[in-house]
């Protein structure tokens, strides 16, 4: 059995994804996934053994002009390039978990008539997912009611096995010192934005010796 994964740009369309491709290795079915170069995804392929193939894709919300023209140039290349992937691959159906990079690949699924499934991590539907929802055969989604529509059921968040199974740190460090910890989350990629207000507030702190921080930037902010 072939299976067909579209995912990408951040751990919360990812790794959804891998879980689920996850479940159907255990039915030995061939994973292929599409993906953006040396992106998160195309780093977890690698590491999966599953065979990755590249598409160019940009967001086209909240661009200005210019760049929603190089957006739309970019879903065109990206639609011939699935069509001509799908048709060789002959997958059995195809998952996808949102993200801009997903609607040409569900476009060229609903075009060549391979059945199309949908995930909805987040209790508002992105653009892609509300597209691609009037063609998918079922519409999975994370948080209940976010698609307003018939045939969608509601599943959660699909969550690795590994991450399911975690039983806590094999080692702990005490807290000797009486030092405040803080720990900064801005998800999978870090962000930008709240890095800059973590560095205002921290200059804010006239006693820095009673903090101990950890703080998760990204890979674009880490040498900051």
């Amino acid at each position: 059995m072939k299976v067909f994964i579209v995912a990408g740009g951040t751990g919360g369309h990812v790794f959804p994804a891998l879980a689920v491709a996850k479940e159907f290795e255990k039915e030995e079915a061939e994973i292929f996934w599409i993906g953006r170069e040396g992106s998160l995804e195309h780093d977890i392929c690698k590491k999966e053994g599953y065979r990755f193939y590249i598409t160019k894709a940009k967001a086209f919300r909240g661009q200005n002009l210019f760049q929603k023209l190089i957006a739309i140039f970019y879903l065109c290349s990206s639609f011939i390039i699935s069509l001509k992937l799908i048709k060789n691959i002959k997958p059995k159906f195809i998952f996808s978990s949102g993200n801009f990079m997903s609607l040409a690949p569900g476009l060229s699924a609903f075009i060549l008539n391979i059945p199309l499934f949908i995930h909805e991590q987040n209790t508002i539907p992105g653009i892609s997912n509300k597209i691609l929802s009037r063609f998918s055969k079922i519409v999975f989604e994370g948080f209940s009611g976010s698609f307003q529509i018939k045939g969608v059921k509601f599943v959660g968040n699909p969550v690795r096995e590994n991450i399911i199974r975690y039983s806590g740190p094999t080692t702990t460090t005490k807290n000797k010192d009486k030092k405040i910890n803080l720990l900064i989350l801005g998800g999978s990629q870090g962000s930008i934005q709240l890095n800059e207000i973590v560095i205002e507030a921290l200059r804010l702190i006239k006693d820095k010796t009673m903090w101990r921080i950890l703080h998760q930037s990204g890979k674009e902010d880490i040498n900051r």
